[in-house]
């Protein structure tokens, strides 16, 4: 491997795990800020029913609140979607580009990256090498050590699993005719692999998937969690509604 080959691999390891920690990033905060959100409902609850004196309910709102004012849980998250909306966008391209191109994109994100977990960056560490195929059945190095119970708890409470030992996909490899393609509404029509979240149900599998439907601008990608029902890359939105689905990997290749 020549030194611009071993540039374009650490370069594109380095948008693959500034990917996956933007996105732990999100959805910790984004937890983080609805259990406290939770809390205060709860304490709410049981004030009226008489359950709770005023005296604890208002110390218990009082911490709840200053939480909320000191560590901005809410702001921060929607920050890191944003950020790892971009990784994403970049790492989906990357063959589009120039290195030194990629090379600046990634400078510009990087300036803005927020570095609050520390227990995150394993766990994104062993995603993003899971996402370029770099695990022990591909013939590469294992990594130093497991998780620890510190971030595999933190996963749990994020509601993500580390899948470091599958083979390598078709994530983020999509090259660049076949995103035009499927934008395409007449080549849209020509596809069979289309499924319909009405007639087919929601996907059973794990993984990135090309989607269209209500609040949906022609097609998008985003990533399913069979286990949770939820698009990440539309949670939280009203306005987005999936009506159909691909995988990636069923998408035909141009002759």
């Amino acid at each position: 491997m020549d030194n611009r080959e071993q540039t374009a691999q650490h370069l594109k390891f380095s948008i693959a795990y500034s990917f996956w920690y933007e996105k732990f990033m999100y959805k910790f905060f984004g937890r983080l800020d609805k259990l406290a959100a939770l809390i205060l409902m709860l304490v709410a609850i049981c004030t009226v029913a008489g359950l709770c004196s005023a005296i604890i309910s208002g110390l218990i709102i009082t911490i709840v609140v200053f939480f909320q004012l000191t560590i901005k849980a809410g702001v921060k998250s929607q920050s890191a979607k944003a950020i790892y909306h971009k990784y994403k966008s970049l790492y989906l391209h990357f063959d589009d580009y120039d290195i030194e191109e990629i090379k600046d994109k990634f400078s510009e994100l990087d300036l803005k990256d927020t570095d609050e977990v520390g227990a995150l960056a394993y766990p994104a560490q062993l995603a993003a090498l899971a996402m370029l195929g770099m695990t022990p059945a591909n013939g590469y190095a294992e990594v130093s050590r497991n998780l620890s119970v510190k971030e595999q708890l933190i996963l749990l409470f994020i509601g993500e699993r580390i899948e470091y030992e599958f083979s390598e996909m078709l994530r983020g490899q999509i090259r660049s005719a076949s995103l035009d393609m499927v934008k395409d509404n007449n080549a849209m029509n020509n596809f069979l692999n289309w499924k319909s979240v009405e007639k087919d149900g929601l996907p059973d599998r794990k993984d990135f998937y090309l989607t269209c439907g209500e609040g949906i601008h022609g097609v998008d990608l985003a990533y399913y969690q069979p286990e949770i029902k939820i698009w990440e890359d539309y949670e939280g939105d009203p306005n987005i509604h999936v009506t159909h689905y691909m995988l990636l990997s069923e998408i035909p290749r141009p002759k």
